[in-house]
Order: structure tokens, then sequence, then C-alpha cells
């Protein structure tokens, strides 16, 4: 019996030695802190755990510097319509997404990145996204109904997704990356708008000539303007003035460096050092209407950037050409600059006095200019040669005159043969008489000479032979 107890007691030690394993978490609120402020808003012990039809009969919660990390379990908070969450850790927001009755919303000082998480939160009117590093605002495109966003001290610099947020009457951007506020060129229902700290030039979209017309501060501006090349050569600079106030107001100017002067909307700076790499400008304006003011002040840097202004090349060497030819002087220049590539549509013609018809000697001047107005021009001779006369014909009387032919000529022409003709004569004397008269008649005046020589002698033989048949 006693080792029947000895081994139960051993099992039971072994049993009991083992941890058993724990239950599964079936807690509606894992986040203590967050389940801490919803035990306080629903007047629970801190120890309580909530369910999920408590929680949907929350309106109004404030877990402001809980330090809570997740928000899930609010997910069921279906009836919610304010909820205060500044100061704490949280980056995932997604349990609220789709908490469609809020129309309040505080989350500044957390680590949300992403606006898009709040997409479907239409009906928000009120929103605090500040502190926060963001970097866009994209989540409140579909925000219709917002009156006021406040978005201060983050990395913003696109403002057109409030576009479509026409009932916005109050916004707070100061210190982000702002530099196009012409978004509220049709948001006329805006009355305060901080938008300090930022990189605008350009306020004239806001217009203080309505009734309902707030306070608006663009103070303490800093804008850096795109490089602007200057020549080694003219060591100066002319720059149309960015900064524009609101409709119909003057922005003055102060503190312009490297003694620059302004009129008509353009700075000038002149004799500029070339070791000067920026010129900078201060500008202030204050305008007050209806016991409501604006301010809008700032600073302007412009960068430089030093280049070696080489003057545009013209190509063309002196010219020739033929009498009565046709002469275009483009037809032989061409032009280049070294910023600027192929400049030759840009060559004028100054002077052209060539005269084609007349040979002589003729000057033309040549002018380009290139994109940063460097002129070169050049003088190029033209020449315009005799063309050689045709011999003149001194026959007065129209008539051609016979030219012996050349010796080429006379060697090329067909040679006349002679043939005896071995024909029985007639008897007819009167007949051989005439033949002999009429073989006997001289040329005339006129006649080719060498024609009549042959012509004589044929007769002679023909005559010869006669004679000699009637002997025999």
């Amino acid at each position: 019996m006693k080792k029947i107890l000895v081994i139960l007691a051993f099992t039971l030690t072994i049993i009991l030695g083992f941890k058993l394993p724990a239950q599964a978490n079936t807690q509606v609120v894992p986040d203590d802190n967050l389940r801490l402020a919803i035990n306080q808003s629903l007047g629970q012990a801190d120890t309580h755990e909530p369910t999920q039809e408590e929680i949907a009969t929350i309106e109004k919660l404030s877990i402001s510097g809980y330090d809570v990390m997740s928000l899930e379990g609010l997910q069921y908070a279906t009836n919610l319509k304010e909820l205060f969450a500044n100061h704490n850790d949280i980056s995932d927001f997604s349990p609220i997404s789709n908490l469609t009755g809020l129309t309040k919303l505080q989350i500044d000082e957390t680590k949300i990145t992403d606006t898009k998480q709040l997409t479907n939160l239409v009906n928000l009117k009120e929103l605090d996204i500040s502190n926060n590093n963001l970097n866009e605002i994209d989540g409140v495109k579909n925000m219709t109904k917002l009156e006021s966003i406040y978005a201060y001290n983050n990395n913003i610099s696109d403002l057109s997704p409030l576009a479509n947020c026409t009932a916005l009457a109050s916004v707070d951007f100061i210190n982000n990356e702002i530099n196009d506020v012409s978004v509220f060129r049709n948001l006329d229902s805006l009355l305060t708008g901080r938008f300090a700290y930022n990189h605008i030039s350009n306020i004239s979209y806001f217009r203080h000539d309505i009734p309902h017309a707030g306070n608006l501060n663009f103070e303490n501006q800093t804008i850096t303007l795109p490089a602007q090349r200057v020549s080694l050569v003219k060591k100066s600079l002319t720059m149309v003035d960015p900064i524009k106030g609101a409709a119909g107001q003057n922005v003055t100017l102060a503190n312009i460096s490297n003694s620059g002067t302004f009129a008509n909307k353009e700075l000038s700076f002149v004799n500029l050092a070339t070791d000067t790499n920026q010129v900078t400008y201060d500008f202030d304006h204050f305008f007050t209407y209806n016991n409501y003011y604006m301010n809008f002040s700032g600073t302007v840097t412009q960068p430089l950037e030093w280049f070696a202004d080489n003057a545009p090349v013209i190509h063309v060497d002196d010219i020739v050409i033929d009498q009565n030819s046709t002469f275009d002087p483009t037809d032989y220049i061409t032009a280049d600059d070294e910023e600027d590539g192929d400049i030759t549509d840009k060559i004028v013609i100054i002077e052209n006095n060539v005269n084609p018809a007349v040979p002589g000697t003729y000057d033309i001047i040549i002018s380009v200019t290139d994109a940063d107005s460097n002129v070169t021009e050049k003088t190029v001779t033209v020449t315009v040669e005799e063309t050689a006369k045709t011999p003149a014909n001194n026959n007065d009387t129209g008539k051609t005159t016979p030219q012996a032919p050349t010796k080429d000529e006379a060697k090329d022409a067909p040679k006349t043969t002679l043939k005896v003709v071995d024909k029985q004569p007639t008897k007819n004397t009167t007949s051989s008489n005439s033949n002999l008269t009429n073989a006997s008649k001289l040329p005339k005046t006129g006649d080719d000479p060498a024609n009549s020589l042959v012509a004589i002698g044929g007769l002679l033989l023909l005559s010869s032979a006669f004679l000699l048949r009637r002997r025999y």
C-alpha cells in the first residue's frame, strides 16, 4: 500500500511541475492604455474588460497622452463622433478607417505616415494632423464637409487635395514645404489661414475685398529661386521679382544685397564680383481690412551660376561670284555659339550693296546675336568677276562669208572618183560637137574652182578617147 501511495505522490509532483499552457487572449481591447481610457469613458473599473457592445455606445473618446500604441478594438465604436488621440505612438489607423460617423479627429504628434488611411472619413468637419512629418494630405480629397484642418510642422508641399473642401473656413499649415497656394483661388469660405514659414512667393489668389475676409498670415517665407546664369564678361544680372502680394497690393522690397536696385518690378545687379554665389533681398506686405489683417514677408535667395560667355562665331570666307549670277549672302554663311549651338537662323545682313551685274569688289556686313545678347559682326568682301566676251561679227551686209575648210575638214571630206565610160558614141556629129561645146564652157563666176578643174579634166579624157577610136 505504501508503495502505491509513493507512486501516486511522485506522479502528482511531476504533473504539477509542468506549466499549464496559457489560455488564448480573447480581449477586445489588447492595448492596456487604450482599455484604461475606454473604461474611464464607460465609468468602469480600470481592470474591466470592455465588450464590443459597450464600446459601441461611446460617442466621444479622449486618449491623448495615454501612450497608446494600438487602436485595436475601436472598430466597434460605431457611434463615435469625436476622437482625441494626440501625443501617442500610433501608426496604424485602420481600426477607425471606417468610422464614418466621425466629425472630429485629432491625431497631433502621432506616428501616422499616410493620410490615405483616413480616406473614408468623409463626414469629418475638423482634422488635426500636425507634428507628424507627413509629406502629403491625399486622404482629405473627399472630405467635402471639412471646415478646419490643422497640419502645421509637417513636410507637406502639395495642397491640391483641398480643392473639393469648399467648406473650409480655417487652415493652419505653418512650417511646411508649401510654395503654391493657388488651390485657394476658389475657396472663398476661408476666414483664417496660417502659412508662416513656408516658401510661398505668390498670394494673389487671396482677396481682402469680401465682407467675411479674415486673418491670413504668411510671415517669414524663405524662397530659393532657380539658379540664374551670369556672364563672366558682363558681370550683371537683371531679373523679374517673383513676389506677388494680394490682389491689387504692392510688395515692398528691402535689404537688396550687392548694391542691387529695384524698379519697374525688376531687380538689377551690376559689377558683381565673380565669387558671388547668390544675391538676396527681403520683402514685406502688411494690409488691414475691416479689422482683419494680412501679413506677407520673407527672404528671397537667388543662386548664381557663372559661365564664360564667349561671343558667337560667324563662319564665312571672302566670296567670288560670276557677273550676272544670283547672289544671296546667307547661302555662304553659318554661325554657332558655345552655349547655344547652331544659330545660323539668327544671322542678320546689316549691309549688302553687291550688284552682280557690275564687276568689282564689294563689302557686306553680317551680324549675329546669341541668347545672352552677345553680338558678333563681320565684314566680308564679295568680288564680282567679269564674264568673257564673245568676238563680234564685222560682216555688215548680213551675208555669210564662205570660210576655207580647215585641214581636218578637207581631210575628212569625201573624195570624187572619175570613171571612163566604155560605151560606143553615137554617130551624130552634131550631138558630139554639142557635148564638146557644152563641156568646154568656162565656169561661171562664183563656181567652185576645184569643181571646174575636175570637169575640164574629164572632158579632155573623153575627147582623147573619141579621137583615137576614129583613127583606128
